[in-house]
């Protein structure tokens, strides 16, 4: 009996061993701000390597074994890794959102659209395909504009208080990075979950 219990903790401890594709276990990779938010839903910074590609993925497939989505915030050529998600299985969908500056909010720029577009998109999305399968979303640091669609993720799929939703996003980088992003905060207070 105490080997079966013995072999059976071997296995499931193997479960969480970052892998590489080939089955064979990997180093120990950091990402920084990974964090899983809701049942198919991870949030980080930017993988800039093919080893943290992979142990996203891997970490996805002890989940659920459909074709993982990026929700990626960052602009063509932000993100330095970005290229390597679709030659490692992930369909990348992109919905650019500039980083933010001292001088400049673009989170001011998507309130001023006048249908709300990239935010109604990057809401269905989360509601749809990330109900589905598995879903990272990223931008360069996965602090400010992650931690914004992060807690919408949260309000959608665990249908978490907006209150809370918004502090637990902010804590997983200690705070929102740049606090001064007042576009940020406009937004949440003005959004409303219109697919729940």
């Amino acid at each position: 009996m105490k080997f079966l219990v013995t072999v059976s903790l071997l296995a499931i401890s193997s479960c969480f061993t970052p892998f590489r594709g080939d089955g064979n276990p990997t180093k120990q990779v950091e990402l920084k701000n990974f964090h899983r938010i809701a049942p198919l839903i991870w949030r980080s910074s930017g993988p800039t390597t093919k080893e943290q590609w992979l142990l996203v993925r891997d970490e996805m497939r002890l989940v659920n074994l459909e074709k993982p989505a990026v929700v990626q915030l960052c602009l063509p050529d932000e993100c330095p890794g970005d290229f390597l998600a679709p030659e490692l299985g992930f369909d990348v969908y992109q919905f650019g959102i500039r980083p933010s500056t001292e001088t400049e909010d673009p989170i001011e720029d998507i309130l001023d659209e006048p249908d709300g577009t990239t935010m109604l998109l990057i809401e269905d999305f989360l509601a749809t395909r990330c109900s589905k399968s598995p879903c990272l979303i990223h931008c360069f640091h996965g602090c400010d504009r992650t931690g914004l669609v992060s807690a919408m993720a949260d309000v959608i799929a665990n249908g978490t208080q907006k209150g809370e939703a918004w502090r637990r996003a902010g804590q997983i980088c200690g705070q929102y990075r740049q606090p001064f992003f007042v576009g940020l905060t406009k937004f949440w207070n003005r959004w409303t979950p219109t697919l729940r």
